[in-house]
């Protein structure tokens, strides 16, 4: 599934436009069937020190209480850290810390003074975060973290929970339109108002 950047205005950017100004990031997708699957990243500049994290069914509706997993090197050992499918290589497996979405389908972390990194020393961020627990299939993020020296300056994660096996929707092909019915209708439209133009010159 194709992930969509957006820049702290909301405008529409690309990954390599992310990578260019976050540094690289490291992803290990779910593959294929059932899986919550990373959609959206979203930059925010002069802001809390806070990642959040978003999680939305297939039709984007907010998904409440799920937990999702938020990682360091030396984050908290926990077996039941997930996902189904491992972390990537560069990481420990389980260790991280956990939180439930809200209403909103939103978790916040905390980030503290070694979330810093320097992209233009070819650092990546200490952080990763995917869709907690063992019984979960989920791609995994790595690379989160803000750019030193800036006001806590990073970007957002969204997972969305899709079936990549479902093949989308037929497209219709286009019907032709009724050329000579719309024309008929169209004639007696600039009937009307050219009746209407009269009524309201003579009054």
């Amino acid at each position: 599934m194709a992930i969509s950047v957006y820049d702290w205005q909301g405008n529409l950017q690309t990954l390599d436009w992310l990578k260019a100004k976050y540094g690289n990031l490291l992803l290990k997708e779910a593959g294929e069937g059932l899986a919550y699957r990373i959609t959206t990243l979203r930059e925010t500049v002069d802001t809390a020190a806070t990642l959040v994290v978003r999680v939305v069914d297939a039709a984007g509706v907010p998904i409440e209480n799920q937990l999702v997993a938020f990682y360091w090197p030396d984050a908290p050992e926990d077996s039941n850290a997930g996902p189904q499918d491992g972390v990537l290589p560069q990481m420990a497996p389980n260790r991280a810390v956990n939180g439930p979405t809200n209403a909103n389908g939103d978790v916040g972390f905390g980030m503290g003074r070694g979330a810093y990194y320097w992209p233009q020393n070819d650092q990546i961020g200490p952080h990763a975060t995917w869709v907690y627990g063992t019984g979960h299939r989920s791609d995994v993020i790595l690379g989160l973290g803000m750019i030193g020296e800036t006001n806590h300056d990073h970007y957002n994660v969204e997972f969305t929970l899709s079936d990549s096996g479902t093949p989308p929707p037929p497209v219709e092909p286009p019907t032709e339109l009724p050329k000579e019915e719309i024309l008929a209708q169209l004639k007696k439209i600039e009937k009307a108002v050219k009746a209407l133009r009269k009524l309201v010159k003579d009054a």
